[in-house]
């Protein structure tokens, strides 16, 4: 397991290059079928279009289930690519 603790933002980038999917779509479609919504990547240049934007500007709780779903997703993803 590789955690990250960000320093001086509250702001931190996920690579979702092993889903296959560009950063907008994947933001569409997890706010489509999990209701969370997070930043596509590719708004910060092509350099970050395989990696989405998670805000962590909110309660403990809201950013575990939020989380939680986006892994769910992730998972999801996976296994109809297999």
């Amino acid at each position: 397991l590789y955690t990250y603790t960000p320093e001086g933002a509250f702001y931190i980038m996920v690579d979702i290059s092993k889903t296959g999917m560009e950063s907008e779509k994947f933001c569409i479609d997890l706010l489509k079928h999990k209701k969370v919504a997070v930043s596509p990547g590719d708004t910060f240049g092509e350099v970050s279009s395989k990696f989405i934007r998670i805000a962590f500007c909110t309660d403990t709780d809201t950013l575990v289930r939020g989380t939680t779903l986006l892994c769910e997703y992730v998972n999801d993803v996976a296994a109809s690519r297999a």
